[in-house]
C-alpha cells in the first residue's frame, strides 16, 4: 500500500491529495471510518484545540486592530479635523487587511493610511487601490518607497532653487509645482 502511495505521488505531484485518494480506489466507507476512529480518540477534544487556535487567531488580529487605530486616532487629534465616515467597501477590507499586519513599520503605515481616508473625500478608487498595496508589500519595500520619495523631495527642492537662481529662467512656480513625472531615479 505504501509503495502504491508513493507511485501515485509520483505521477500526480501536480493532482493533489484528492486525486490520490481517488486512485488509490479506497472504498467511502473506510475513509469514513478511519474520521469516524480520530473523532472517537481525540473525541470533542480536536473541537476545542480548534476553536483555541481560532481564538489565539482572532486575539492576534485584534491586538493589531487595537494598536493601529490607536495610533490612527492620535494622528487625526493631533491633526485637529474631523474625519469623515467611511463607505463600507473601503471599511471592510481595510479592517480586514490591516488587521493581519504584525510588523511594526507597517502598523505604522496602516495607521496613516486610515488618518488620510478618513480625512480626504472621494477618490474611492484611489483608496482601494491603497489599501490593496499597503497589504501586499513588505517592510523593505515600503523602506524603498520612502528611501525614493526622499530623493524625490530633495531633487524637486534642488530644481526649484536652480530654476529660482538662474537669471534666465527666473521660475515663478511653487515648490509642489513641480510634479513626480519631471524626474528620474537610478537604484544603483
Amino acid at each position: 500500500m505504501y509503495s502504491q502511495i508513493l507511485t501515485l505521488i509520483g505521477k500526480n505531484n501536480m493532482g493533489g491529495l484528492g486525486e490520490i485518494v481517488k486512485e488509490l480506489n479506497l472504498p467511502k466507507q473506510l475513509l469514513d471510518k478511519g474520521e469516524e476512529a480520530i473523532k472517537a480518540v481525540l473525541g470533542p477534544s480536536i473541537t476545542e484545540i480548534s476553536e483555541t487556535f481560532a481564538d489565539n487567531f482572532r486575539l492576534r488580529r485584534f491586538k493589531n486592530q487595537v494598536k493601529i487605530l490607536s495610533k490612527a486616532q492620535q494622528y487625526i487629534e493631533k491633526s485637529g479635523f474631523e474625519p469623515k465616515q467611511i463607505d463600507l467597501k473601503i471599511l471592510a477590507p481595510l479592517v480586514q487587511l490591516s488587521s493581519l499586519e504584525e510588523n511594526p513599520d507597517l502598523q505604522e503605515r496602516w495607521s496613516r493610511l486610515i488618518t488620510n481616508i478618513v480625512h480626504v473625500e472621494g477618490k474611492e478608487l484611489l483608496k482601494q487601490n491603497c489599501i490593496e498595496i499597503i497589504s501586499k508589500i513588505s517592510n523593505e519595500e515600503a523602506s524603498l518607497i520612502d528611501f525614493l520619495h526622499e530623493l524625490f523631495l530633495k531633487e524637486r527642492k534642488a530644481r526649484y532653487e536652480r530654476e529660482l537662481n538662474d537669471m534666465w529662467i527666473r521660475t515663478k512656480k511653487e515648490l509642489e509645482e513641480f510634479p513626480l513625472r519631471l524626474f528620474s531615479f537610478s537604484l544603483n
